[in-house]
């Protein structure tokens, strides 16, 4: 009988096996990563669904038995959970809009326009983002202290929408970077058909934009929608709490209602993971061609 011969050498066989070895410890390592960051989240999940009498008394209760919706339907009822709602969320709309809408413009006019100190002032937005937020906190406040504007929404809101914050910065450098990318024969052509410098921006670079809007939407929502240290700062009622600071309301000196704060948890990280999975795609392309741009 006739054996056959292989097409591959020895050594080309120990080197696949070799990378096979390889993909299996990088995955065995992912995978014992992944469920090491994924315990806290199943355990929110489970105290969710507990009684506090199972919390307390059996901490080493694995699952809860019974299962229980008591503990949403108690957050709803003693706490106003709604308006933490409704505030996270005319937060989060108005300063995604308005990061978006500031952020092009002010890329547009770094990456297309050509005007007098143009590169001294993009180094200095640059600068801006090596700027703790902390080390600008204190005359933030006193500024928006001096407006009337303390225990409003408004100073959660208005950095976001004139881009004046350290994650502003960055996306004014990322639309810029990605504008830059485009070529300019697009813009001649349409000065030729007549068009000015806005009608170019919104007609013809905006939509090229879709990709680098779509991280910074991503990238925006999270910020704003997770923003507790502007929230504790601004914020004293609690009928203006964002849910990001809500979760302290079952929280007090004597006791931890741990149960009710996992529910909170629960509803405001649903969103959060709901806009990360939607945008994923968009948010991996804009960071790739900003990279491949820098």
């Amino acid at each position: 009988m006739k054996l056959k011969k292989s097409k591959y050498s020895l050594g080309q066989l120990k080197t696949v096996k070799s990378s096979q070895l390889a993909v299996i410890i990088n995955y065995t390592i992912l995978i014992i990563l992944g469920v090491f960051f994924l315990i806290p989240f199943f355990w929110m999940i489970i105290t969710a669904f507990k009684t506090p009498y199972q919390t307390y008394n059996n901490p080493d209760l694995f699952f809860p038995s019974p299962w229980t919706m008591q503990n949403f339907k108690d957050v709803f009822a003693q706490s106003p959970v709604l308006y933490f709602i409704k505030n996270s969320v005319v937060v989060t709309f108005f300063s995604v809009i308005g990061a978006v809408i500031s952020s092009t413009l002010a890329g547009y006019g770094f990456g297309r326009l050509r005007w007098k100190g143009r590169e001294v002032i993009f180094s200095i937005v640059l600068i801006g983002m090596m700027v703790p937020k902390q080390a600008i906190m204190i005359p933030v406040y006193l500024n928006f202290q001096k407006l009337g504007l303390i225990n409003t929404l408004y100073p959660l809101i208005l950095p976001s929408v004139f881009s004046a914050s350290v994650k502003g910065a960055f996306y004014i450098f990322t639309i810029r970077q990605f504008i830059m990318i485009i070529p300019r024969d697009i813009d001649e052509a349409a000065e030729i058909d007549g068009c000015g410098p806005f009608r170019i921006y919104y007609r013809i670079i905006l939509p090229l934009l879709t990709p680098a809007i779509g991280s910074i939407l991503v990238f925006s929502f999270m910020e704003n929608w997770n923003n507790f240290l502007d929230a504790i700062i601004y914020l004293n009622d609690e009928l203006k709490y964002t849910l990001a600071i809500g979760i302290q309301y079952f929280k007090t000196q004597s006791m931890t209602d741990w149960n009710k704060i996992m529910c909170i948890s629960i509803i405001s990280l649903l969103p959060a993971i709901i806009v990360f999975f939607l945008g994923q795609k968009r948010l991996v392309n804009g960071i790739n061609l900003n990279a491949s741009k820098g």
